[in-house]
């Protein structure tokens, strides 16, 4: 995975390697937690296939990474899409499990610890033929979703 930095999306640093876990990457996302940086990846290797989400620590956002996990999502199943978000006590990564038309959830406190919460997720496209992808999880006001919602 490469980077490159912009402060005017006029121009651009030169493009450097950001991350080499010696396979390749695509997809990532950078959660925040009791003041450290991490990096969640997939795993994009092709033969053999394994498709899976990954974490890694790093004391800055330009890395270096280290001490990247096993993987954090069901083994077997190819996802990709990561967006991770904080509620109460926990950290939630949403992906999208494209192979069975599903999104999916993971759950953690330490973000070392995983939990399976797929089906306790309820999202708005079930039963529907427009489905999900790649979606970013975001933090609204209460007064823009009532606003959308046409309950102002």
């Amino acid at each position: 995975m490469y980077r490159t930095t912009t402060k005017d999306f006029l121009t651009f640093t030169p493009t450097q390697l950001f991350c080499d876990p010696g396979f390749s990457v695509i997809v990532a996302t950078f959660p925040h937690a009791a003041g450290r940086h991490y990096l969640i990846l997939k795993d994009e290797t092709r033969h053999p296939p394994k498709k899976f989400l990954q974490i890694a620590e790093c004391d800055d956002l330009r890395g270096p990474f280290r001490n990247l996990s096993a993987l954090i999502t069901p083994a077997g199943l190819w996802v990709e899409g990561p967006t991770e978000l904080k509620i109460g006590d926990d950290y939630v990564i949403y992906y999208d499990a494209y192979q069975k038309k599903h999104y999916g959830a993971m759950r953690s406190r330490d973000l070392k610890t995983w939990e399976d919460v797929t089906a306790k997720l309820v999202l708005p496209d079930e039963g529907t033929a427009v489905r999900l992808r790649h979606g970013t999880v975001i933090e609204v006001p209460r007064a823009i979703v009532d606003r959308l919602r046409g309950k102002e």
